[in-house]
């Protein structure tokens, strides 16, 4: 009975067309495709985004695979599969398959590369740990630059500088916030990941203008998926735009005249702030 009881969950399990677990890999030695190597990230931090990459090959001439992914199991059997499973000829020269991104909670995992021939998945051999650890350390702040007096609608950049307290803290994004008066949103573009060290990390924004008025500039990192404003807020005052004078007439009189020779008739030229006879 229990024979017969085993038999059915296998069956089950190849109906399913779930990657199997680490332990129902016995198949594997005899599979049509094999493993060269799997690769992952080491340091993983909660709430960073990585992604797998395997390398196999087939046994003999091409085999085609209806999928081919990196598949994860939790301390509890849950499936915590990277995305991006693929159909593909897998030659003897071999196949590399990179998976899409996916972020995982804290913990330790099992990872195995996966196949499916034929509605049969088989799990190729050998797997590797993957360990994801909370984030230890903090960002802490320690300068940020942003310009003085720039005219309206004038491209600019800001920096900013900011370590880690505690070893490397991966953060999923660093960038500067900006705030109008009423609070809208003026970020500077350019938001990227970056890895802080205790010695530092120097972040340098994209260029924008902005309109004429006063901001709130701060420096903002997201880690874990949660964003967090770092260090103090800075003011940053952006002025009206120049308007300069312009005359449309022409002025050619001879040298040493009066101010009005050459002109057609005494002239009077508006400036926005000011008359100016000619």
């Amino acid at each position: 009975m229990k024979k017969v009881l085993l038999a059915l969950t296998f069956v089950l399990l190849l109906l399913v067309g779930a990657p199997l677990t680490q332990a129902t890999t016995a198949s594997a030695a005899t599979a049509p495709v094999v493993l060269d190597s799997l690769t992952l990230p080491a340091g993983v931090q909660v709430g960073q985004s990585i992604t797998a990459t395997a390398r196999v090959h087939s046994t003999s001439g091409t085999v085609a695979v209806q999928a081919v992914t990196v598949a994860v199991r939790s301390a509890d059997g849950t499936a915590y599969d990277f995305p991006g499973a693929t159909a593909a000829n897998v030659p003897t020269s071999g196949y590399t398959f990179i998976s899409g991104a996916r972020t995982f909670t804290a913990g330790t995992y099992q990872v195995f590369a996966a196949v499916l021939i034929n509605g049969t998945w088989t799990n190729l051999t050998p797997g590797q740990t993957l360990t994801v650890t909370a984030v230890v350390g903090t960002v802490a702040f320690d300068s940020l630059t942003v310009p003085a007096g720039a005219p309206a609608n004038q491209a600019v950049t800001a920096s900013a500088r900011v370590h880690s307290t505690s070893g490397n803290t991966t953060v999923q994004a660093i960038t500067i916030a900006v705030r109008s008066a009423d609070g809208s949103e003026y970020d500077f573009p350019g938001a990227t990941a970056a890895t802080i060290s205790p010695s530092g990390y120097t972040y340098t924004s994209g260029a924008r203008g902005f309109p004429a008025g006063a901001y709130q500039a701060f420096v903002a990192v997201l880690i874990g998926g949660t964003w967090t404003n770092v260090g103090p807020v800075k003011t940053m005052t952006v002025g009206a735009q120049d308007n300069p004078i312009t005359f449309s007439q022409d002025f050619n009189g001879p040298a040493g005249a009066s101010a009005n020779s050459g002109t057609s008739a005494p002239t009077w030229y508006t400036d926005p702030c000011c008359l100016w006879p000619a």
